[in-house]
């Protein structure tokens, strides 16, 4: 009896554990369900050659934003201008080359020189509205003098204002494309009513003998391509050795363009190793002068050797004993005495 009932026990569990094994069969055979887990996102490489990620469109600026936020192109080459970042009218300059054909006393590089100068504004923002050049037979002494009162009246106190010029010079005066004289003196005034930083850079002989007041002083800085005893290299067609070293290398091809200071220490450094008539600096800005903002990123190759470069000859044409004296609309005095006294000062 006994028998009989375990037996009818077993033969039920047997059936149920056949049940279980069955649905437990069917349970694995059926489709699992995917779970679904957020992808890591893909790391950003670091090769140019990758497109930006695009983003969403820009929310509109607080009131409180700055209404000039600098805006830069962004790309591989170095050599792409930057998008003005200065406003209006606020960094502005005067560019001045005179070429010289004359077989006796050539001048070849005096455009470059000049060009060279405008390209590099260009790169540090500079509106090109604000820039004017003038080459050859423009560069009268009449024109010089009407921009150097333009540049005056258009440059505001806390701005930049840039003087550059290449020509023959003649210790303290340049010739102009009439045949005329630009004199040191005359210069001094002008740039001396100027309360915002000056920048003058100068690539002529005897360049440094325009170091007078308005040109050197308080808030000014001025870098000559030779002392005021010395004579002027310049590179057949290329430019000046200041310009094609400090403007071209340091600035345009982005070997020390973060001011005028690291280019010029470039340059003098460059043609320290084969010349001994070096360019000088007369710096009376505090701090660094920092033209705008350098974005174009480092250079790609290794500089080229410097062509071998040439004298140019000063210009024959003794100077007067006396300069003319500008009237008083044009600065005369006064502006001489704002570079002693400094009060253009920021």
């Amino acid at each position: 009896m006994t028998r009989i009932r375990i037996a009818r026990l077993v033969v039920p569990a047997t059936a149920l554990v056949a049940g279980c094994a069955v649905i437990a069969a069917v349970a694995t055979s059926s489709p699992q369900r995917l779970e679904v887990r957020p992808q890591p996102r893909p790391t950003a490489s670091a090769s140019v050659s990758l497109p930006a990620p695009k983003r969403a469109p820009a929310r509109a600026a607080p009131a409180t934003a700055p209404r000039h936020r600098p805006t830069y192109v962004v790309d591989a080459s170095y050599l792409q201008p930057v998008v003005s970042t200065a406003r209006p009218g606020a960094h502005t300059a005067l560019i001045v080359g005179i070429n010289d054909n004359d077989p006796k006393n050539p001048l070849q590089g005096a455009d470059a020189d000049a060009t060279n100068m405008r390209a590099a504004l260009l790169k540090y923002g500079f509106h090109s509205s604000d820039i004017t050049i003038l080459l050859d037979g423009r560069a009268t002494r009449s024109r010089i003098l009407a921009e150097l009162r333009n540049l005056v009246a258009r440059t505001p106190s806390d701005g930049i204002a840039v003087f550059a010029a290449a020509s023959h010079g003649a210790g303290t005066s340049f010739r102009t494309a009439d045949g005329a004289r630009l004199y040191a003196g005359e210069l001094g005034s002008y740039l001396g009513r100027i309360r915002a930083p000056v920048w003058t850079s100068l690539a002529m002989c005897y360049a440094a003998g325009f170091a007078v007041p308005g040109v050197v002083g308080p808030n000014r800085i001025a870098t000559f391509s030779s002392a005021a005893n010395q004579l002027t290299y310049e590179i057949p067609g290329a430019g000046s050795e200041l310009f094609y070293t400090m403007v071209k290398q340091g600035m345009l091809d982005g070997y020390a363009p973060q001011s005028v200071e690291s280019a010029f220490r470039y340059a003098r450094s460059t043609l320290a190793k084969s010349y001994t008539n070096l360019p000088v600096i007369s710096d009376g800005v505090p701090g660094d002068l920092v033209l705008g903002p350098v974005t174009w990123g480092p250079p790609v190759a290794a500089p080229s050797p410097l062509p071998s470069p040439v004298p140019v000859a000063p210009d024959p044409t003794p100077d007067p004993v006396t300069e003319p004296t500008p009237p008083p609309s044009d600065g005369g005095l006064a502006g001489i005495l704002c570079g002693l006294l400094g009060c253009h000062r920021r």
